[in-house]
């Protein structure tokens, strides 16, 4: 049994994903006396009933998104597991190791790891051909464009790393002509998550190639579940978003290059051996 510290005890959004977490990881159930009880170890008292309420109305609004099969079941008494083994889906479990925790582990390698699960989603989602783009494997401006039957201009400036892009996707037409949607898309793997949605400077990558808005978009990856209140704020300005129940949603059934799905259980089952 693994055991987790509440990092934020009066959160709601970070209750309901250490819920999520604890029940995924322990495969196991929890009472809402269960989860007071904990609560109360790590404050000093008990939850108020609003609050529960609150947290509670959080993990049923995060059922509906996460669709017809859920990683988790409400019932009357708390929640449950459900008939979905997270540590196969690892993409999920591993989203939930850095919602809770933020990206304390190995900053740079579960970067790379959460860069490759947004990937695959965006792959999914727009039926689209995409580049890892971000440092520090970028690519030069001239060859992505070339594999995009663009017309280069430039490359960016020495001094902007990648100019806070991960992940380069587009559908391209058969023709393979240019003026085709292509999406410029940030992956943010931490908690500082809401300091990123603006990052994507799309006047910089405009002078790259003759490319131009509308046909030049944004995205935006998390893994964490963006709550009501601020996802169109999020949606205005980072574009595209591809939180953490769309990632469960859309590649929870395919199969993932590279043999992600393992070498994310491997790291997922590493973390997780940390607290017990």
């Amino acid at each position: 049994m693994y055991t987790f510290p509440i990092p934020s005890p009066n959160s709601i959004t970070k209750m309901a994903d250490w819920i999520e977490l604890y029940i995924a990881a322990n495969k196991t159930n929890l009472s809402k006396s269960e989860i007071k009880s904990f609560i109360n170890l790590e404050q000093g008292s008990e939850p108020t009933e609003y609050f529960m309420d609150d947290v509670f109305g959080e993990l049923e609004r995060r059922k509906i998104l996460y669709g017809r099969n859920p990683p988790f079941k409400i019932i009357d008494d708390g929640v449950a597991e459900s008939n979905i083994d997270c540590h196969n889906n690892s993409e999920y479990l591993f989203c939930l190791i850095l919602a809770v925790y933020g990206n304390i582990h190995d900053v740079n390698k579960d970067a790379k790891l959460f860069e490759k699960i947004s990937n695959e989603a965006i792959k999914k989602y727009l039926k689209a051909k995409t580049v890892l783009f971000g440092y520090p494997q970028s690519i030069p401006i001239l060859k992505l464009t070339k594999m995009m039957s663009e017309i280069f201009l430039a490359e960016l400036s020495m001094n902007s790393n990648d100019r806070k892009v991960d992940i380069v996707a587009w559908i391209p037409f058969r023709d393979k002509r240019s003026t085709q949607a292509i999406f410029l898309f940030q992956c943010a793997a931490g908690n500082n998550w809401r300091q990123k949605t603006r990052d994507v400077p799309l006047e910089a990558w405009e002078n790259c190639a003759r490319w131009k808005s509308p046909y030049l978009s944004k995205g935006f990856c998390t893994v964490h579940t963006i709550s009501t209140s601020l996802w169109l704020d999020c949606a205005d300005e980072a574009g595209i978003l591809i939180d953490r129940p769309r990632i469960f949603k859309n590649i929870r059934n395919i199969d993932l290059r590279e043999n992600l799905r393992e070498i994310l259980k491997n790291r997922c089952e590493s973390i997780l051996n940390t607290y017990t």
